[in-house]
């Protein structure tokens, strides 16, 4: 293996470190090399004195080390994993405490804004359709039948206009906070 393979394999197994940890790892392994070559020895022989450079960014890696000098470990998969998954419970137990009673309270509020719309065209079809001696009993003459169904079918386009209006934006609002969530879990676990 020459020192060109050997550090590209160094630098793509210590990927999980920062930028400056990495450079600074790769700068001393270049060291490594010159001085082997300076004693005598060929990039086989300095490369075999080494070792696997997987393994020696896995130590790297395992042995992680902050700014303060401080010991602490590596992030590892199965950590990543474990947060996403505690994570996610948080989000259920919070969803299901906090976000679902009101959201199924909005929903049923909507649905009764939408019966409330559709009832004036239904109640302007209804009074249309009323036979002519119905409408007269009950004190109605074919001028204000008519006005009454035109006022009433207005009103009931208008309120299903603003209907759909806000339900759009329901479901959008509802669309956002779910990939928030979905969001949130990707962040944690890393993906």
């Amino acid at each position: 293996m020459t020192e060109k393979q050997f550090l590209k394999k160094l630098a793509k197994a210590l990927n999980r470190l920062s930028r400056r940890e990495r450079k600074e790892i790769l700068a001393d392994y270049e060291e490594h090399f010159r001085a082997g070559r300076q004693a005598g020895k060929t990039d086989q022989e300095i490369c075999d004195q080494l070792g696997d450079p997987v393994e020696i960014a896995q130590d790297f890696v395992d042995n992680e080390v902050d700014n303060s000098g401080v010991e602490r470990p590596a992030t590892t998969a199965a950590g990543h994993t474990l947060a996403a998954v505690l994570v996610t419970m948080l989000l259920i137990l919070f969803n299901m405490i906090i976000v679902i009673g009101p959201f199924i309270g909005l929903v049923g509020g909507l649905i009764g804004c939408w019966c409330a719309g559709l009832a004036p065209l239904f109640s302007s079809w209804i009074l249309l359709t009323t036979s002519a001696e119905t409408a007269q009993a009950a004190g109605l003459n074919s001028l204000s039948q008519y006005t009454a169904v035109a006022g009433m079918f207005a009103a009931g386009v208008f309120a299903i206009a603003m209907l759909v209006l806000v339900s759009r934006g329901f479901v959008w609002l509802t669309a956002k906070y779910v990939k928030f969530n979905v969001g949130l879990v990707r962040r944690v676990k890393g993906v």
